[in-house]
């Protein structure tokens, strides 16, 4: 074992027996009863010291071996301590430099005892599938891709046009490329070692639109079993979810049919809606659109549960406060009939109750 106290979190001597490690009230610790002499004690938590130099280190500044292992067990119960040999593994030098943050961010967060190794390796062996190139498309395909995600796909039609033009999207020498492509380049210059190539069956699909997305895509992935998110920018409103988990979920079509239920003339509107142009979308709002979408795909690549799931996030321009809506499963929509299928991956922690809708 290699130990190392996270080095996201600000180490602060309140005197000379009690440590605080972390500033905000949702990170911080403080370690009472520290023995004379531990400061070099903690300072050799780096990650470059074995138990046994530790323990070396302890003798000599009259720290007992029995305290030095209590220290150890009390800080890592606290979810403090990683050990350096569960560090991210294969990794090129490069590749390992541009992830740095991520990965001590992951670690302060998650509290995996690793680092952040077993959830990095997991992004890196995920896929995800984007629907749309345009400004939102592209920022949630670019964040994902700084977070670590190791294949992005894109299916996108037209060109490039200078409203797509924006942080994380389309630069002004993009316009009048093919979109697909624009979005291609912006990913490998997030993250040059992801792959981008189409093939294969997605561990996640997100459909990003301006408008509604069209029922009958979400059919098609709930009948593949997919996975998959909707996230959409239109009338200064962004809007994220339902995260659709085949089977297991509500899905676009429940919503489709709730909508019919509350206004009979609701497949009319939503027919004329699928025919209509694309809207202006504030870029800030796109940009917390992308980045809350961004948060609920790495939620699901991750394991975790999402309040997205039989529901949406919605943030309005200028209030800014997110709030949930909750989109029940239909008795006649088909997918109530299916069993979830499970996707390769890790077993899914136990998840929270998402917050009531307001």
């Amino acid at each position: 074992m290699l130990p190392y106290l996270k080095p996201t979190l600000a180490r602060l001597w309140r005197s000379p027996g009690t440590l605080q490690i972390g500033t905000h009230p949702r990170r911080a610790r403080a370690v009472h009863g520290l023995p004379e002499g531990a400061a070099p004690l903690i300072a050799a938590l780096d990650g470059r010291h074995g138990l046994s130099e530790i323990l070396r280190l302890g003798r000599r500044l009259g720290v007992s071996r029995a305290c030095v292992h209590q220290i150890i067990a009390l800080l890592a119960a606290a979810g403090l301590l990683d050990d350096a040999h569960r560090r991210p593994a294969g990794l090129p030098p490069d590749e390992l430099a541009r992830l740095a943050p991520e990965i001590a961010a992951v670690a302060v967060a998650l509290r995996t005892g690793d680092g952040g190794a077993s959830v990095i390796g997991r992004r890196r062996g995920r896929m995800v599938r984007i629907y749309g190139g345009g400004r939102l498309g592209a920022a949630i395909a670019t964040t994902l891709a700084a977070s670590g995600v190791g294949h992005i796909a894109v299916r996108a039609s037209g060109e490039t046009t200078h409203a797509d033009v924006g942080p994380g999207a389309a630069g002004w020498s993009d316009v009048g490329r093919p979109r697909s492509d624009t979005v291609r380049d912006a990913v490998l210059r997030a993250g040059p070692r992801t792959r981008v190539h189409d093939d294969g069956v997605p561990d996640l699909a997100v459909l990003a639109s301006s408008g509604y997305v069209d029922p009958l895509l979400g059919a098609e992935l709930v009948a593949e079993g997919v996975p998959h998110l909707a996230v959409a920018v239109r009338e200064a409103v962004g809007i994220v979810g339902p995260l659709v988990l085949p089977g297991g979920s509500s899905c676009l079509g429940c919503m489709h049919a709730v909508r019919t239920d509350r206004d009979p003339a609701w497949p009319k509107l939503h027919e004329q809606l699928l025919d209509g142009s694309e809207d202006g979308s504030a870029a800030a709002l796109v940009a917390a659109t992308a980045a809350q979408a961004a948060t609920q795909a790495l939620g699901q690549l991750d394991g975790f549960a999402s309040a997205a799931v039989g529901g949406t996030l919605e943030v309005v321009w200028p209030d800014w406060r997110w709030e949930r809506r909750s989109w029940p499963r239909h008795p006649a929509c088909g997918c109530a009939r299916r069993r979830p299928r499970v996707r390769g991956g890790p077993p899914r922690l136990e998840p929270s109750a998402p917050p009531a809708d307001p």
